[in-house]
């Protein structure tokens, strides 16, 4: 059984084995919309190994699990964008989205003006009902994740590290004990893993990563359900 110690040596190889793919003409020549994100995806990636290993060391548990909720996300949505430009596409347009939504609701509620660039009057009113317009509808994290065949990675991953980022925790067993530290590392390592295979699978193969490598890279191929 690997040991806390065994985890961060782990991270910390796949750190390094992240920044040297940053060297290689293949990722260094990714000029497609589609292949900028996922490489935007590895970076976050990177950072979030390098957190990961800080918190392991000083044992946080519930950060950890955050991390890992993250992770899953993120791999989630790499593994859709590596499908086709057109997601990737769609992806941009939803980041878009998001920041509009944030703008509108703080412009609804007082919280912000959009001034006129040259006059730098009040532009808002006129500005507020060309932003309902420029929101998407975005597509839940759930059906993505069952679209590309990984609804076990969502329902056995994804699911149950998100009692941690919404606080539902109380009474149950501590995330800071030893088997909370390790149950966190592994799922963390395991899916840095699966999005390095979704990006290296993108950018050196030139296709998507089947969803039964993925689930074998998470050790999730032999477990049953969908």
């Amino acid at each position: 059984m690997l040991t806390l110690g065994d985890y961060v040596t782990r991270l910390q190889r796949q750190i390094e084995e992240m920044q040297a793919r940053t060297a290689v003409p293949d990722y260094q020549n990714a000029v497609t919309p589609q292949r900028k994100i996922l490489l935007h995806f590895l970076n976050r990636t990177q950072q979030l190994a390098e957190a990961a290993v800080l918190m392991a060391n000083a044992r946080l548990g519930t950060p950890l699990f955050v991390l890992a909720r993250v992770l899953c996300e993120d791999l989630f949505i790499a593994a859709w964008v590596s499908v086709s430009e057109e997601n990737a596409l769609a992806h941009e347009a939803d980041v878009n989205s998001d920041v509009v939504r944030i703008m509108q609701v703080m412009v609804e509620k007082g919280l912000a003006k959009i001034p006129h660039k040259a006059t730098g009057e009040d532009h808002t009113a006129e500005i507020l009902p060309q932003m309902k317009q420029w929101k998407t509808g975005r597509k839940p994290i759930e059906q993505i994740a069952i679209g590309l065949g990984l609804g076990r990675a969502y329902d056995l991953v994804y699911r149950s590290a998100s009692i941690e980022v919404h606080g539902k925790t109380y009474g149950l067993p501590s995330s800071t004990n030893e088997e909370g530290l390790l149950g966190a590392l592994s799922m963390i390592a395991l899916l840095i893993k699966a999005i390095c295979l979704v990006v290296d699978t993108d950018i050196l193969r030139n296709t998507s990563a089947p969803a039964g490598e993925i689930l074998r890279v998470l050790d999730l191929a032999e477990i049953g359900g969908r």
